[in-house]
């Protein structure tokens, strides 16, 4: 919001001192600066001729003229407060001193107040007056363009100090021009001037007059609105002057033509400030009534604002909860991952000494249970942790067949259940563990819903063109394959079903269950590139639907090298293990399959076996182990075996850091995975060849 004192012009409101004049404003200023200048040289031929005596026009010409340059010179002041220079203050001074020396001349003028000289003095009193007061505005409007300094003084005591100063040059003036003008020459004689006020004086004060409007003119800088307008108003003053010098005594028409151009001169700058105010007050209307909507809007703003910190702080709640689970089950995966490999590598080794053929497919039954648990944990952690799944295509009627024994022991057979794959199902492509965790999970909330007796329907379908109101909005356009739980239970209002995919928000009693296992399979399915829907009605039943993504059929499996082609020889492993049912199995594992093991708890116990001088051909390393983990042992190895091969086993589902050229097998691992990355590592053991290996996680 601008103070007074600033021009409304284009866009906004700049200061008349600085603003850049439009081509409106050089027009105007043209058009009377010609008009005046037309009229001083229509009536020249005239001036000297004798006009009516009117001291009236005197009293009222001096008293608007003193108005004029009183409010120009407060105005001026003003913008001397915001802008800061010694320009503005010097032209304010200048403005102050002839408004008052205006009106102290009019006192003295013999007929415009009374016939008496008020302030006392001779008829000389009048014409030096006048000559001050012409002298010191064109030395003022001089000093103003070429002072262009900064004024770093408080402002306000600037201007008292210049008022003050003003005020006594006013006070010596008068006392001069009242008490101590005899001791100069005669000024006037009745109404005409003397020869020393035309020859001396009036030339004087037309030098100035000319000297100030070149300092206006050859400015170097470009020229604001104020200059402008203050170059027409010494203009006309200078055309003041010149008229009552041409005309050589009171009342002749040079004498009254004069006054009417300083006239000019003071209402100019005047109406140009009144302009201005006018236009500032339209502006400052706008401006409220803009801050006005400006306001409303930053009341909505800040309550939507609100809305969405509180949203968010809620979200961050939820995603630290989330953290907190991964970190802890992070840990739990690699103690339960390390028992699987025990229980493995054991069950492995008694395999062998079992002849029976129906104890050794008990024996690969849990085998591949103890794979399996494996794979689950560590995509349970993964999709816990909102980590990527692994999409495989997936044949649902073989997932549904494995399921179902599954799903007949979670319902306790207080549930029917109802299996309809369509005929010619697509594959779809996902994460086949994550799908049978997905609809697991909704099948035991179905059955916490439904009373005895009730019924569970699973339904596949190929789905092309997605139709109807149920299905999910964002789902791109494509083939996807549906799978639809369905339950005749309880059913859930609109207001659940709008907050039933978030996390921690369940419908079940408090502690039986966390809320997490709809947002678990909305992300999963997300994650897979598809999409998740629910219908319910009250009392009727719930509907879940995943849309999963349309695989190509899933193509035969290539199979794996048998053990005994991939048996090692009489290479000696250096195998380190913390964990002793690990050290026990891993080290029974590499037994069978031909290597001699040198086994060790530790990174230190490792590193003194090889500075004991034990040759050793490869190293399998756990990473995680307390004091030195696998990837520091390997390097500190390496220092005393160049180039030594090395593997690295790990229980986390995340792949370590720092462990660059350096082979990962996660665990639980089956005999030929292992078997494969020592044979890998060991026929090219030179580190800058080792590219690290994808661990298999079918047997």
């Amino acid at each position: 919001m601008p103070s007074v004192g600033t021009l409304v012009f284009g866009n906004g409101p700049v200061s008349l001192a600085t603003a850049t004049p439009s081509s409106l404003h050089r027009v105007l200023v043209v058009l009377v600066g010609g008009l005046l200048v037309l009229a001083t040289v229509f009536l020249w031929p005239h001036a000297d001729d004798t006009g009516p005596e009117l001291p009236g026009f005197v009293g009222a010409y001096g008293t608007a003229v003193a108005i004029c340059d009183l409010l120009t010179a407060t105005l001026l002041f003003s913008q001397f407060a915001q802008i800061r220079t010694a320009n503005l203050l010097i032209l304010s001074c200048g403005y102050l001193f002839t408004a008052i020396i205006v009106m102290i001349h009019l006192s003295s003028f013999p007929g415009a107040f009374t016939t008496e000289y008020i302030l006392g003095g001779d008829p000389d009193t009048t014409p030096w007056l006048w000559n001050f007061w012409h002298s010191v505005f064109p030395i003022t409007v001089l000093l103003s363009a070429v002072v262009r300094c900064p004024v770093g003084t408080n402002p306000q005591r600037a201007v008292a100090v210049a008022v003050i100063l003003t005020g006594g040059a006013i006070v010596a003036t008068t006392v001069f021009s009242a008490r101590y003008n005899n001791a100069l020459p005669q000024m006037i004689n009745d109404r005409a001037f003397t020869p020393f006020y035309l020859s001396v004086v009036y030339p004087m004060i037309t030098a100035l007059c000319i000297a100030a409007l070149a300092a206006l003119l050859f400015r170097r800088k470009e020229h604001p609105v104020l200059t402008l307008y203050l170059t027409l108003a010494t203009l006309a003053f200078f055309l003041d002057v010149v008229n009552n010098w041409h005309s050589g005594a009171r009342y002749a028409v040079g004498w009254y033509l004069g006054r009417a151009n300083g006239f000019v001169a003071s209402v100019l700058l005047c109406i140009v400030f009144v302009i201005e105010n006018a236009a500032l007050l339209r502006y400052a209307n706008r401006a409220s009534a803009k801050l006005a909507e400006v306001n409303d809007a930053l009341i909505v703003t800040n309550a939507d604002l609100e809305q969405r910190v509180e949203e968010r702080s809620a979200q961050l709640v939820q995603m630290q909860k989330i953290e907190a689970i991964g970190q802890l089950t992070s840990g739990v995966a690699h103690d339960f991952n390390n028992l699987l490999q025990g229980i493995g590598g054991c069950v492995s080794v008694l395999e062998d000494r079992i002849p029976d053929e129906d104890a050794r497919r008990l024996f690969e039954a849990v085998q591949q249970g103890i794979e399996r648990g494996g794979r689950l944990t560590q995509h349970m952690l993964a999709f816990a942790r909102r980590q990527s799944l692994a999409p495989e295509p997936t044949d649902l009627d073989s997932l549904f067949d494995r399921m179902g024994p599954i799903l007949d022991r979670s319902m306790g057979g207080l549930i029917q259940i109802g299996i309809d794959v369509a005929p010619d199902t697509w594959p779809a492509l996902v994460d086949p563990v994550q799908l049978e965790l997905a609809i697991l999970n909704l099948a035991i909330n179905a059955r916490d819903a439904m009373p005895e007796g009730g019924r569970l329907m699973l339904r596949t379908a190929n789905v092309t063109t997605l139709v109807g109101s149920n299905r999910p909005a964002d789902l791109k356009p494509g083939d996807y394959v549906m799978v639809s739980v369905e339950d005749t239970g309880t059913g859930m209002d609109a207001a659940t079903l709008a907050r039933v995919f978030d996390p921690f928000f369940t419908t079940k009693d408090v502690g039986k269950g966390s809320g997490l296992g709809l947002s678990m399979v909305h992300g999963m399915t997300a994650q897979s590139g598809g999409g998740v829907s629910i219908a319910s009605a009250v009392d009727k039943g719930t509907t879940v639907s995943l849309y999963l993504p349309r695989a190509m059929p899933v193509a035969p499996e290539i199979s794996r090298p048998s053990v005994e082609v991939v048996r090692g020889g009489k290479q000696v492993v250096l195998l380190v293990d913390d964990d002793d049912l690990v050290r026990l199995g891993a080290e029974a594992v590499l037994k069978r399959l031909g290597y001699r093991v040198l086994a060790a708890n530790s990174g230190e116990a490792a590193l003194t076996i090889l500075r004991a001088g034990a040759a050793v051909d490869a190293l399998v390393t756990d990473y995680a182990m307390p004091g030195m983990n696998g990837a520091t042992l390997v390097q500190q190895i390496r220092r005393l075996a160049p180039g030594l091969p090395a593997l690295l086993i790990t229980g986390y589902a995340d792949k370590p850091t720092g462990i660059q050229h350096i082979p990962l097998l996660q665990k639980p691992f089956r005999p030929n995975d292992l078997a494969a990355h020592l044979a890998a590592i060991l026929c090219d053991g030179r580190l800058k060849n080792v590219v690290p290996i994808i661990p298999s996680r079918k047997g």
